[in-house]
């Protein structure tokens, strides 16, 4: 899977590097149970 964005920078939150919009950002801490749930079968990506 190829990404469609490019970090450039590091930030507290997600900018727009044309605008300088910061928006809302929430990180969770994910465990391997979570990520074997994300899958294309159950309607992700």
């Amino acid at each position: 899977m190829e990404l469609a964005f490019e970090i450039d920078k590091i930030t507290e939150s997600i900018e727009n590097a044309e605008t300088g919009e910061t928006l809302e950002t929430v990180v969770f801490s994910v465990t391997k149970a979570d990520l074997e749930e994300i899958t294309k079968k159950n309607g992700c990506f």
